[in-house]
């Protein structure tokens, strides 16, 4: 986390020390006091969630580009902040949805065997992780659970045409993606020398690309109906950074908790918000 969004939250933490009846237990406040409280850290809670969002927006332009995760990761998780404020918390942890299986891949795309257990027909087409929700099998990912959740191994994403996936080549960030995912990906690109990008991510640096087979210099393959039983290259694209995350930011406040889901793309100089959603699960 960065010097500039530690000193906003501290700001910010100042201001609820003030403003915020935060040594009061819920269970010693009368009806109306309790009305009161939730009122006022509903508010505080909005605060938390706007300071989070400029955290994020910086680690989106200085972090993401160069971002990394172990080679021994089961999800392509990067923890961005984590920070008590004077009775209230604020996290924030980025998913990289090219690290991920895409939904939009076709239930027949050969990468399913390699993107957990989930069966491809239950995520194939879904635009949207709260068209998924169920409050009994969350579907969002948790910093806090160990449990791989749908969120974190399948990319779900609003528009076919701005996700990764592109016809029915799925694209894979070698940086982020876990260890079996990224196997099977560089098997089916039929390039790509995984030691070297394992040694590379162990040690925190950015693997670059493979380059693309001669002859299919976008790594792009929109008809593979004519393609030979062997020639899987087009299946997958290879990258070294993501332009597409998903962002939960997850904060409390005295009796309210919040919990916001949004997915940022990166398009030319900045990044901008394809969805947001308030958490349920």
């Amino acid at each position: 986390m960065t010097r500039r969004g530690v000193a906003m939250l501290l700001v910010l933490g100042a201001t609820l020390v003030v403003t915020s009846a935060i040594g009061v237990t819920a269970a010693s406040l009368t009806s109306r006091q309790r009305t009161v409280a939730i009122a006022e850290h509903a508010r505080l809670t909005e605060d938390l969630l706007s300071a989070a969002e400029a955290i994020t927006k910086r680690w989106l332009a200085r972090e993401a580009p160069r971002a990394t995760v172990d080679p021994g990761a089961p999800r392509p998780r990067v923890d961005i902040a984590d920070v008590d404020v004077h009775g209230g918390s604020v996290r924030v942890t980025a998913y990289d949805l090219y690290g991920m299986m895409s939904s939009g891949a076709t239930p027949t795309h050969p990468l399913w065997r390699a993107s957990g257990t989930i069966s491809s027909e239950e995520v194939f087409g879904a635009r949207s992780l709260a068209d998924l929700s169920n409050p009994e099998v969350p579907v969002h990912p948790a910093a806090d659970r160990d449990e791989l959740r749908i969120g974190e191994r399948i990319a779900v994403f609003p528009g076919a045409d701005t996700g990764p996936t592109t016809g029915n080549t799925v694209i894979i960030n070698i940086n982020t993606a876990p260890k079996p995912l990224l196997n099977a990906a560089l098997r089916l690109a039929q390039r790509g020398d995984i030691a070297s990008i394992l040694t590379s991510r162990a040690e925190g640096r950015p693997a670059p690309a493979p380059a693309a087979p001669t002859g299919q210099a976008s790594g792009v393959s929109t008809d593979l109906t004519n393609s030979s039983p062997g020639d899987t290259a087009g299946l997958v694209r290879l990258v070294g950074r993501s332009t597409l995350w998903a962002v939960r930011v997850d904060a409390r406040q005295g009796l309210v908790e919040r919990s916001w889901w949004t997915i940022y793309q990166s398009r030319g100089r900045g990044w901008t918000i394809l969805e947001r959603h308030e958490i349920a699960d």
